[in-house]
């Protein structure tokens, strides 16, 4: 990609979202953040998925 970058970080709330997927089929790598809940590791099972940052209850 122009920027050089080799993936991207995105807020859990756009998981699943046309963008991200644009993204994954452009060849990026995805994390996500933040998962704090024991609910929000339910987004670890996105496909393709390399990195979480994580936190509180949800570790």
């Amino acid at each position: 990609l122009a920027l050089g970058v080799d993936g991207v970080s995105v807020e859990k709330s756009l998981l699943g979202s046309e963008w991200v997927a644009d993204l994954q089929a452009a060849g990026l790598e995805l994390a996500v953040w933040t998962l704090r809940t024991r609910e929000d590791l339910a987004c670890l099972s996105h496909p393709g998925l390399v990195a979480a940052c994580v936190e509180g209850e949800a570790r």
